[in-house]
């Protein structure tokens, strides 16, 4: 097998069946965008610290488990994430959930761990209700 075979095979078994998920490329692209993310306007960014380090802190203060990450910060960070969290929603909020689980037990080591969710907001996108269709609505009854 050559060199280039190796590689593109390689290359198939980290990416998710039916998409162009590439899962370590992915977790590592969600774990920097949690860990490094700050906002342009440091007035709302406590002490110049890393906006969703913040966030992860503020939720383990109140035992919460919904962290609430906004999809403008996605695309202002990382547009090629942005594009595969419109169009593969299930599969990336699934990955983020699991990298922010990660992130907050390695944060709160002391602490007892439990797993933290992910719910997105402020999408650039928005569909119409006569726009839904049935994968539409199956990914949307998902989430409820």
């Amino acid at each position: 097998m050559s060199d280039n075979d190796q590689s593109f095979s390689q290359d198939k078994q980290d990416t998710l069946f039916g998409t162009n998920i590439a899962m370590e490329k992915t977790n590592k692209k969600l774990s920097h965008f949690i860990l490094n993310f700050k906002l342009e306007d440091t007035d709302m960014d406590i002490e110049g610290n890393q906006y969703y380090l913040q966030r992860l802190d503020l939720l383990k203060q109140s035992n919460g488990v919904m962290l609430m990450i906004d999809g403008e910060h996605i695309y202002q960070y990382d547009k090629e994430l942005y594009q595969q969290m419109i169009r593969f929603p299930s599969d990336i909020i699934m990955i983020f959930d699991r990298v922010v689980s990660e992130i907050f037990a390695s944060l709160f080591q002391n602490e007892v761990a439990w797993n933290t969710e992910v719910a997105i907001y402020n999408l650039r996108k928005h569909i119409q209700v006569r726009e839904l269709n049935p994968k539409v609505l199956l990914i949307f009854n998902y989430y409820l």
